[in-house]
C-alpha cells in the first residue's frame, strides 16, 4: 500500500518480519509511519514493512455475535426462571 493513501486514524493490518500487527496509525513521514498498538507507540520504517492493507469490518464479528449471543443469555435466563421447569412437587397425593 502507497503510504500516501494511508488515513490517519484507520486501522491497518501491517506484516513485518513474517508477523502481522493490528495498529492504529498515527503519523506518516517520508521513510516510517508511527502506529499504536494498545498503549504503545511504535514508529516503523517504511522498508521493514513486507505487506500493508485496510483492516475491513467484518459484519459478523460487529454485529451477529453479539447479537448471538444476547439472544441466547436472553434464552438461558427465560428458561431458568419459567414455572414448571426443573421444579420438584414434595407433595404426596393423598389416597
Amino acid at each position: 500500500m502507497n503510504p500516501s493513501k494511508m488515513v490517519i486514524g484507520e486501522k491497518y493490518k501491517i506484516e513485518r518480519n513474517h508477523k502481522v500487527s493490528k495498529v492504529v496509525l498515527k503519523s506518516i513521514t517520508d521513510s516510517s509511519i508511527v502506529v499504536s498498538k494498545g498503549w504503545k507507540e511504535k514508529q516503523i520504517p517504511l522498508n521493514e514493512i513486507t505487506n500493508m492493507r485496510k483492516r475491513k469490518l467484518s459484519v459478523v464479528k460487529s454485529v451477529v455475535m453479539p447479537l448471538a449471543v444476547t439472544a441466547s443469555a436472553v434464552l438461558v435466563f427465560a428458561l431458568s426462571f419459567s414455572p414448571g421447569m426443573g421444579e420438584i412437587s414434595l407433595v404426596k397425593g393423598s389416597n
